[in-house]
């Protein structure tokens, strides 16, 4: 599967995506709602000033406008909603001969396509599906990216509670040493001081030490049993091709002045899995890659996500051709959290999600034709999980 190609036929989640199409002459939008309201949410609206008031209350994803229009053009209408909804696919209806129409179209009002009257029906059909399909895809990169980031904070609020405990205990163990020898020089003192000053300095090291074994007790309850943050994972069966479509999506734009990013895999491939870490792995092995092209001054590199089924077993390979990881620095890699090239903490943060999602990632080769390759392996289903 082409994860950039566009979907060939009607899409299970259309009606969830409404369009909204500007026309001043109500034949042109009874039209309109008939030929496409079976497959659309369609909402029509017969001046720009209309269609902005619906905009304001109705979570429109595609808005296709007629140009002609009295009071406000087409191509103003796509302006004014290009600043206030930059989310809203703009699409323009216009004659054949406004070609400088339609250079303004894409200019100011970010009009992503126009049609020409008289339009085809079955023509429009298809970009609408396939700006559907694009406002699906998008909303969908920003709920990955949400996840993504929810759970950084919370692996960033379970790290500072560690550095937090373990702080603590480092103080808490110096003070019990403390209490150790104060109660070692009152069974010297016991014989040689007033009885009520004795009694009163048992009575402060005591409380001392109920402080300190209860802190201790705190630690012991809060702080994970290997000492590290931990997390268990949402895992459920996760699509490949989708989420492949969206890590592309993701990373394209943070790699594009270095490398072209491409994902391929089947159709149906699955994984058992927490999709947002699957989406963390891909996202940081991604990023690795992009490190070492950025730091060997190439602008003109390739990264490639690939997946594949191998019995029980989903693998998702990371290929690119940036400057080779030397033999034998594979281990150091995964234990270096600062540096340059690969050298960053991409490589450590996507090893731990992997063996949390009972999986694992390995450099299997692939370098001595120019390409680095990364390969991650998870259990394809809840059966190979356990």
């Amino acid at each position: 599967m082409n994860t950039s190609a566009p979907p060939p036929r009607a899409l299970g989640f259309s009606r969830a995506y409404p369009v909204l199409y500007v026309d001043d002459e109500p034949d042109n939008l009874l039209v309109f709602r008939t030929t496409f309201r079976d497959e659309f949410e369609v909402i029509t609206a017969s001046s720009g000033a209309e269609a902005e008031e619906l905009l304001d209350i109705v979570p429109v994803a595609v808005l296709l406008t007629d140009q002609r229009m009295p009071g406000m053009s087409g191509v103003t209408l796509c302006e004014r909603v290009r600043a206030h909804r930059p989310d809203v696919i703009r699409m323009l209806v216009t004659a054949y001969s406004d070609t400088q129409v339609a250079i303004a179209a894409i200019n100011q009002g970010g009009v992503s396509r126009y049609i020409t009257k008289p339009w085809e029906a079955e023509q429009v059909r298809q970009v609408l599906r396939e700006a559907v399909a694009r406002a699906h895809l998008e909303r969908m990169v920003r709920k990955l990216r949400s996840a993504i980031l929810d759970k950084e904070r919370l692996v960033g609020v379970q790290a500072a509670t560690l550095r937090l405990l373990h702080d603590l205990a480092t103080t808490n163990a110096s003070i019990e040493t403390c209490c150790d020898n104060l109660e070692a020089l009152g069974e010297r003192l016991s014989q040689r001081v007033d009885p009520d000053i004795f009694e009163r300095y048992s009575g402060e090291v005591g409380e001392l030490r109920h402080y300190v074994d209860y802190v201790s007790a705190l630690r012991e309850q809060g702080a994970p049993k290997d000492g590290r943050a931990s997390r268990k994972p949402e895992r459920g069966l996760v699509s490949i091709p989708e989420l492949v479509t969206l890590v592309v999506e993701l990373a394209r734009p943070e790699q594009a002045p270095t490398a072209s990013l491409h994902g391929a895999c089947p159709e149906g491939l699955v994984a058992f899995a927490d999709r947002t870490d699957l989406s963390r792995i891909l996202l940081n092995l991604v990023r690795s890659a992009g490190r070492a092209l950025r730091a060997s001054g190439r602008s003109d590199g390739q990264i490639q996500i690939a997946a594949r089924d191998e019995g029980g077993t989903t693998v998702i390979t990371v290929r690119d051709d940036g400057p080779p990881v030397e033999p034998g620095t594979q281990e150091r890699l995964f234990s270096l959290r600062e540096g340059e090239g690969r050298h960053g903490f991409e490589l450590v943060v996507a090893r731990e999600l992997a063996l949390t999602n009972g999986g694992s990632i390995e450099l299997v080769g692939g370098q001595e034709d120019g390409w680095t390759l990364w390969q991650l392996s998870v259990p394809a289903h809840e059966a190979e999980a356990s």
